[in-house]
């Protein structure tokens, strides 16, 4: 192969390398979104047992809701979160494994009205026997990503 040849196969690589910087660059925000506040619990609650409440410092507060209960893997689920929040631009929940990683499933929940929204998942099977999971409520508005993080184990039948 000639130096010219060379030269030529550069071309399309750093096309290539660059094509693939812009898709990281434009995927970052959506895959690691910014969050300007968390939420806390205001009381302890099971998700297997009850709908659970948290509280943001401005006031606002969120409720996640997983049927059907208890909670588990490879089984369709139904999510419901009720917010009072006025009109966040959307309702997500990102469903996170604690301590192993589990790809990306965050659905975007479909607004049902007067702050309540729903939407479906499922929870992927692990090998591990006990599995630790974080459901992160996304509630996006005009300053950014509102999140509240519950916590649940399922266990695999």
């Amino acid at each position: 192969m000639t130096s010219f040849s060379r030269k030529l196969l550069l071309i399309p690589a750093a096309l290539i390398v660059a094509v693939i910087g812009v898709i990281a660059y434009k995927l970052w925000p959506v895959l690691n979104p910014t969050i300007v506040a968390t939420a806390v619990s205001t009381s302890g609650c099971d998700l297997h047992q009850s709908p659970c409440t948290m509280q943001f410092d401005d006031g606002q507060q969120v409720t996640l809701s997983i049927s059907p209960k208890p909670l588990k893997v490879m089984e369709p689920l139904t999510l419901e979160v009720k917010t009072t929040y006025p009109t966040p631009w959307s309702v997500e929940v990102d469903l996170i494994g604690v301590s192993m990683n589990m790809g990306f499933n965050r659905p975007v929940l479909k607004e049902g009205g007067e702050g309540h929204y729903t939407g479906e998942a499922m929870l992927p099977t692990c090998i591990r026997q006990h599995m630790d999971w974080e459901a992160h409520v996304l509630i996006r508005t005009t300053e950014g990503y509102h999140a509240a993080p519950y916590r649940f184990t399922t266990v695999r039948q």
